[in-house]
């Protein structure tokens, strides 16, 4: 600590920082709720059309899946086209890539996945149902054989999501698209 007490002066002014207030001011200044939600349906847009979910690189998915997740329920919450189709189902189809294409899923991805599946399920596209192949196939069966080998959750919580993926795995099998 005396070491400390000896140095901690601050007799030296330094006035570095302000050469940085102009673009401080333009990157923290405050938008109006349209100028936010107008930036945030750009992004939207650009990300689903800047690239086809056919062409781009298996690397690209990685850690994509939230991403994608949010731009659905955006594009549903303003009804975004694009061209004559809906965004929404653009970005599911971005979500079915993903899901196939990525080298590995988080546990939150999956998680975040299977907790908006069943308002996707609600959806009148047709990519839901392979959505739903994919889910009840391939994503539930491999997360729960996770979970009950215990490699994933450690600690109180891990009943309450396992009984989760049954409810989602029941409830999949019940339900006909």
């Amino acid at each position: 600590m005396n070491l400390f007490y000896d140095y901690d002066r601050n007799e030296i002014f330094d006035d570095g920082i302000l050469k940085y207030r102009a673009a401080r001011k333009k990157i923290f200044s405050f938008e109006s709720d349209e100028q936010r939600i107008n930036r945030v349906l750009a992004s939207v847009f650009k990300l689903l059309t800047e690239r086809s979910p056919f062409d781009a690189p298996k690397e690209f998915f990685n850690g994509k899946l939230e991403t994608f997740l949010t731009c659905r329920a955006v594009a549903e919450k303003f009804g975004i086209k694009i061209g004559d189709r809906s965004a929404e189902e653009i970005a599911l189809v971005w979500i079915y890539a993903t899901l196939i294409k990525a080298d590995s899923l988080t546990r939150a991805e999956v998680q975040m996945f299977l907790k908006a599946l069943p308002e996707i399920l609600a959806r009148p596209f047709p990519i839901c149902r392979e959505l739903k192949e994919l889910a009840q196939n391939k994503i539930l069966p491999g997360f729960c054989e996770i979970l009950k080998n215990g490699n994933v959750l450690k600690g109180i919580d891990s009943w309450k999501l396992r009984s989760d993926m049954l409810y989602l795995q029941n409830l999949l099998s019940s339900i006909n698209l």
